[in-house]
């Protein structure tokens, strides 16, 4: 373990000290300073989101496609305002924390019960088309482990995965079988709720 001196330590303290200071006083935005520590402490892509399924996986220029023949794009979720900070023609900006290597291993209701289900959490997974638009707009980005985010519709959940294997950029969506186990070590793409 790297130790670092008390100086420094000083400093970093002095400087949390005062921002904590203008957020109580009310001359620094509390969601700019959230936003900067996400930044600091995770990886949050700001990413342009398409408003249309179709024009989504088009940008991603995937190689594999598995679609549910049940799918629609009435199933993908609402895009709510206060997860985007502006729109911008038809596209929307959103900000998205990805969590790597989480260490569980559950169904796709059991990570909604850890996330957008559970009270005590102020996290939520990420639209679909926001997790599309990571594909296209942070290419090298597949190459590490499977991004996966998850939803409700009526009494269907539904999953999209999208991951690089072999030079190929493949994209699944699915509604799972409830028994259905991801592996660990997949990257979790959340936004605040």
């Amino acid at each position: 373990m790297t130790r670092v001196a008390d100086d420094i330590l000083g400093k970093l303290a002095r400087q949390q000290n005062d921002i904590f200071r203008r957020v109580r006083d009310g001359s620094l935005d509390p969601n700019k300073v959230f936003l900067q520590h996400k930044r600091m402490i995770g990886r949050v892509y700001d990413v342009f989101t398409c408003i249309t399924f179709s024009a989504a996986l088009g940008f991603g220029q995937f190689d594999v496609q598995q679609i549910s023949h049940k799918f629609s794009q009435e199933v993908l979720p609402e895009i709510h305002r206060d997860n985007l900070r502006s729109q911008v023609s038809l596209r929307t900006r959103a900000d998205i924390t990805m969590h790597s290597g989480v260490e569980v291993k559950t169904t796709a209701t059991g990570w909604l019960s850890l996330l957008d289900d559970n009270p005590s959490s102020d996290e939520k997974f990420a639209h679909p088309l926001s997790v599309l638009a990571i594909a296209e707009q942070y290419s090298s980005f597949l190459e590490e482990n499977p991004i996966l985010t998850i939803w409700r519709h009526e009494d269907t959940v539904w999953f999209l995965q999208i991951d690089k294997d072999k030079q190929m950029r493949r994209v699944f969506l699915w509604d799972p079988n409830p028994t259905m186990y991801w592996m660990e070590y997949v990257r979790v793409a959340v936004v605040d709720k």
